[in-house]
């Protein structure tokens, strides 16, 4: 049992600086840390982090440290309720120094913003090729491990898309080209296009949101629950250790709903335009939220906005337009040949944008006791608290009584989140430990409970 549902406890192994002006000795930092902070994102490429130091050796100057060098993290924290530990490790290059001040005599602080070596790598070269018969994983693999040296590669977990793609990059460096190709990637079954390039602190991925989200559905049962202050909720003064490390220490809800963004960018109701320059004709394709929602893949089981809400919007207020050859389809000599394959962007272009935007309509950031495992791309269980729950019961007399029932999980907003950003916040305390927190923001784009529908009106009352 423990009543502790703070930061937790991380021993800080080693944290050097390698530098080609000092060949093969590295310098030893660990006394002067004060903070590290790595941030993860599933919607950034890779890991960046910030270390402060205090120090009176003047390192700026004795290293010297003039952004050539690398740095290279390592610590370890215990596991709950078991005998291993979680330990990390990653080298990281100097980005900038920054904030330095000297707060007495010679002391002086200051922040060493940190990146990946491969993201380094993207921003010093460009690429242009043409991939042709391949799939976007096979091409995201390829691009990877040109920024990637083989004895030093992090780990690349891919899921698999669909269809081949013919896709030429021109003079993208290697990150800009995975984004791009993200874009063109469209998941096995569902055609889906959500897919994402991130890094955690113990891989890479490139996968969809689709997979992420039925993996969390489907492991619902074993996904870690989040309360606020569970000691307190219990009113125990104990509480079990796996409750203690789930205690969430502060919840703050940025945004539930922001309904005239959710118009404006498409969320709602979205034209597609089809153009072909040479034929002089267009194709239309006007996709709404209602149906949207019914085919994809979501964290619960009830849409944000009710049926035909989206209809009081005008079709016209987004609009994607793409070339098209559809003036062409149908000749007998490209049937002959096998037939036109159609730019994936036709119908990945809106899809991925209404996907992205449902995920960033309801945002909350939380402050945990720190957990290793707690990734980017992870899936919980977030409990918001209910201060009372009203129910509604009529007396003799015809008057409504308010009675105040047990503490229960909101119907609405309570349930699975995904984890979009991690900073892993580490803290010195003494010579080699540090407490461990995590700043997460979670999100959800459905609802826990359906909302009424509103009555469908026919294409021609549009406006």
């Amino acid at each position: 049992m423990n009543n502790f549902t703070g930061p937790r406890q991380v021993r800080l192994k080693s944290c050097t600086i390698g530098s080609p002006l000092r060949g093969e000795n590295a310098f030893d930092i660990s006394p002067y840390v004060q903070s590290i902070d790595i941030f993860e994102s599933i919607f950034q490429n890779t890991l960046v982090a910030q270390i402060q130091l205090y120090e009176a050796d003047a390192l700026q100057e004795l290293l010297p440290i003039v952004g050539v060098e690398s740095v290279y993290i390592e610590f370890e924290t215990d596991q709950p309720n078991s005998n291993e530990t979680y330990s990390f490790k990653q080298i990281f290059r100097i980005h900038r120094l920054i904030n330095q001040s000297f707060p007495k005599n010679e002391d002086r602080v200051y922040t060493l913003e940190l990146v990946t070596p491969e993201f380094f790598n993207s921003v010093k070269m460009r690429m242009t090729k043409r991939y042709r018969d391949t799939t976007a994983a096979d091409a995201v693999r390829d691009v990877y491990e040109r920024i990637s040296p083989e004895s030093t590669r992090v780990p690349l977990e891919i899921e698999a898309t669909r269809d081949r793609i013919d896709a030429f990059i021109p003079n993208y460096t290697p990150l800009q080209a995975i984004n791009y190709l993200t874009m063109l990637s469209r998941t096995v079954d569902t055609n889906e296009s959500n897919y994402v390039f991130y890094q955690t602190l113990d891989k890479i991925y490139f996968r969809s949101i689709k997979q992420i989200i039925e993996q969390g559905r489907a492991n619902e049962e074993t996904a870690p629950v989040l309360k606020v202050n569970a000691n307190q909720l219990t009113g125990a003064p104990t509480v079990d250790l796996d409750v203690a490390y789930n205690s969430i220490i502060q919840l703050h809800q940025n945004e539930s709903f922001d309904v005239l963004r959710d118009i404006s960018t498409g969320l709602l109701r979205t034209k597609t335009l089809q153009i072909d320059f040479f034929g002089r004709t267009w194709n239309e394709d006007d996709s709404r939220y209602t149906e949207y929602f019914k085919n994809t893949a979501h964290l619960g089981a009830h849409a944000c906005y009710p049926d035909n809400f989206d209809q009081a919007v005008s079709r016209n207020v987004k609009q994607f337009i793409v070339p098209s050859n559809i003036s062409i389809s149908q000749s007998s000599f490209v049937e002959k040949n096998g037939g036109i394959q159609f730019d994936p962007l036709v119908e990945a272009m809106p899809m991925r944008n209404r996907q992205f935007k449902a995920l960033q309509r309801s945002r909350t950031v939380l402050q945990v006791p720190g957990q290793p495992q707690m990734r980017a791309g992870n899936v919980i269980n977030l409990v918001y608290p209910t201060s009372r729950v009203l129910q509604q019961n009529t007396s003799s007399t015809g008057a409504d009584v308010n009675a105040s029932l047990p503490r229960i999980p909101t119907p609405y907003y309570s349930g699975l989140h995904l984890i979009t950003h991690v900073r892993h916040a580490l803290v010195k305390r003494s010579i080699s430990m540090m407490e461990y927190t995590a700043h997460v923001e979670v999100v959800r784009d459905a609802l826990g409970t359906r909302l009424p529908s509103f009555q469908a009106k026919s294409d021609t009352d549009d406006n």
